[in-house]
């Protein structure tokens, strides 16, 4: 019973946790992606030229929101992932559940918490979901 439970879950699950899933795209597992591996930083520019505000939005909340960016560096390696944000550094441990041609989903472990998140690759640059909105933060690769 307990199985058929889980299976069931899972089954429910797994499209919304790896939508590439669900849409059929081919899926290649693997506990690193070298496309991420280097330093990317927050690319203000480009996220706000995409950025879709509400509209009628205050002109001093959108000021806010336009401030978070651009100040987030990352830097992954082989199992890590350094966030550096205005002299603070964190370090977390990470490994690549699923990737397609131009994407990588990713599974961050942070105190024992996990989190999923799928980073999407482009030529220089990466962009990925910023929280439940439909809004992306762009990252811009920077030179070693």
């Amino acid at each position: 019973m307990r199985r058929v439970a889980l299976k069931a879950l899972l089954s429910a699950a797994l499209p919304i946790l790896l939508p590439s899933v669900a849409e059929g795209s081919p899926i290649r597992s693997h506990a690193y992606d070298e496309r991420l591996f280097g330093t990317w930083r927050s690319d203000k520019e480009r996220t706000l030229a995409h950025w879709q505000f509400k509209d009628g939005i205050d002109p001093k909340a959108k000021e806010t929101i336009a401030g978070w960016f651009g100040r987030l560096t990352l830097t992954f390696s082989r199992s890590k992932v350094i966030t550096f944000f205005e002299g603070s550094r964190f370090e977390s441990r990470y490994r690549v559940l699923a990737r397609t041609d131009n994407s990588a989903t990713v599974e961050y472990v942070n105190e024992g918490r996990a989190e999923i998140e799928t980073i999407y690759l482009a030529e220089g640059y990466m962009f990925k979901r910023v929280g439940t909105s439909k809004n992306f933060e762009y990252f811009s690769r920077v030179a070693a």
